[in-house]
Formats: C-alpha cells, structure tokens, sequence
C-alpha cells in the first residue's frame, strides 16, 4: 500500500537547501537508496550537487527569480516491511517520472522509522522547455489514480481513505483529518499562508517523530519553526523566522486537526507500538537512533551543517 502527499511547496532558495540537506540525511538514508529523474549531470548525490544542478536548470531558462515557488516536496509511504528499501526508491523514482515528466526529481528512501518511505523534491523549472510547474487538487488526484495503478500492478495493497500506510483508520480527531475549506481559503490568503505551511510542517513531522524532542528538532531544521514545547505551559507554541506565533490550540481549531500535546503524544506512542509490531522494523529505527545519539542530536548536527555550508560559501 503506497500512500502519497505531497507536503510542501517551496520558495526561498534557503528553505531548498535544507530540505535538500534533510531528504539526503545520512542518518536516514544511504548510498544506493538515492536518484535523481530527468536531467542530472554530476557524478554524485549530495545536497550541494543537487542544489547546483537545479539551479543551472533555473538559470539556463531564466527563471532564477525572488517569489517564484523553486521546489515541490513531497513522500510516498508503505506499511512496514511490504517492500525493501530499495524497492521503495524504485517505485517512488518511477511514480515521479510519470506524474513531473520532464522535471529532475530527487528520489531517497528513508530507513530511520519503522514505514519504509521515500521523500522526493522537485525542481519546478522544467529541463525540457523551461516551463513551471503548476499544480492542483486535479493533478493530486490523477497523481494518488497513477500510484494505485502501480500498487496494483505489482501486487500491492491499494491505498484506503482514512487509513495510514500501514492499513490502520485513523483515529478521532487524529490530526491528518484536514477541515479542507478552511484550508483552501487560507493558501489563497498571502496574509495567512503560513497558517498553511505550518500545518503541514506538523503533519510531516509528527508522521516522522518518535518521540517530543524527535519532533521538536524536525520543525526547526526542515520548516524553521522553533517549537515551545514545556510541561509547564498548557499549549504548544510555534514561532517562525517572520516572527509568526502559533498556539497548538488556535492551529487545531483553523484546521479541524488536533495538534495538541495529548494528541501529538499519542501518534508518537503509535509509531513505538507499530515498530513493536514489526520487529524488523524497530531493530532498524532503534539502530538508526542509536547512531545519532552517539552523533548528538538533530539540531546540534543542524547547527554544525549551517556553519559547515557559511564558511564554503
């Protein structure tokens, strides 16, 4: 069972970079698990060497500029153990080729959680005649009609409304039930779009997230939302570079969603009591968390990568 979204549409040059840095996280994915569709001219796969090839893509066309949106990022997810890793990057490289056809995509296979599942990035010049890339509800749907034609294809489970990757219904309240209209109003609103954006942010993360701290260095090293997180205090609050201050509480209400701390508490117990599920699985995430331990942590490997990328620029 494949189940797509697509997560994000990106502006700043600098929120590409670290999107790029996260997707191609070495702690999350490996060699082998990585390629890149379309037009891709270096010889390896590194965050520096994506960023430059998506550049000359923009630049080639002219379209190297301020306010333009300059990556789609999105992830396709499968319950624990129904395909190997690097069957998962095969699918995900394929599913791109055909829904952004004539676009480079980055395609990475994250192993560090208990859903095998790929995140791809795509540059939104198009390689072939300069185009960009517009999309819709429209374009999601036929998008989510090619994945399930693939799944079945190849024998997999198709995708159920309401149902995690895993097969299991969503919960009551559970945050990915989306009040749509609201949503819709709110991108179209300039004014409030970051509303949007941080809605997504969390849903992202919180699929991702095995635990508070997980989620709270997530948000600020993809999304570069600072979580105010204390036991003290009765709500979360979510602070942006702009100077946005988002309460859980107000965000929850917006979309219909609970993001509350009860209710993110109880998606990560979800992700232990999955992995607990599927042995495999958790040997391989509790690996993966181990390694970065002994490394430090997220924000601190975040903050190294930050001045690692000053001092070369």
């Amino acid at each position: 069972m494949a189940i797509l979204k697509v997560i994000a549409h990106g502006v700043r040059r600098e929120a590409k970079r670290k999107v790029l840095q996260y997707v191609l996280d070495p702690k999350k994915t490996q060699e082998g698990l990585c390629c890149v569709t379309g037009d891709f001219g270096a010889e390896q796969i590194t965050p520096k060497t994506v960023f430059q090839e998506f550049q000359r893509t923009r630049k080639l066309f002219g379209k190297d500029r301020k306010g333009s949106r300059t990556y789609l990022h999105g992830t396709v997810s499968f319950a624990p153990e129904e395909l190997p890793p690097e069957k998962v990057t095969e699918f995900a490289a394929e599913l791109v080729e055909q829904i952004y056809p004539g676009h480079q995509v980055l395609v990475t296979a994250h192993t560090d959680t208990a859903h095998p599942h790929a995140h791809f990035v795509v540059e939104t010049v198009s390689y072939d005649n300069g185009t960009m890339l517009h999309t819709s509800k429209h374009d999601l749907e036929q998008a989510k009609k090619i994945c399930e034609k693939m799944c079945t294809e190849r024998g997999l489970s198709v995708a159920k409304k309401g149902h995690h990757a895993d097969g299991t219904p969503f919960a009551d309240g559970e945050f990915t039930a989306w009040e749509k209209n609201k949503y819709h109003q709110l991108v179209e609103d300039p004014k409030k779009s970051y509303l949007v954006s941080l809605a997504l942010a969390v849903q992202d993360c919180a699929d991702a997230a095995n635990d508070q701290e997980d989620f709270c260095a997530l948000m600020e090293h993809e999304y570069g939302w600072t979580v105010t997180w204390k036991d003290s205090k009765k709500n979360i609050v979510f602070t942006d570079g702009e100077g946005h201050r988002v309460r859980d509480s107000n965000l929850s209400k917006t979309f219909n969603i609970n993001v509350s701390k009860e209710g993110l508490t109880r998606e990560f117990e979800r992700h232990t009591t999955r992995s607990s599920t599927y042995p495999r699985a958790a040997e391989r995430s509790g690996a993966a968390q181990e390694a970065e331990r002994s490394a430090g942590s997220r924000k601190h490997l975040a903050q190294k990568d930050a001045g690692r990328n000053a001092k070369t620029r």
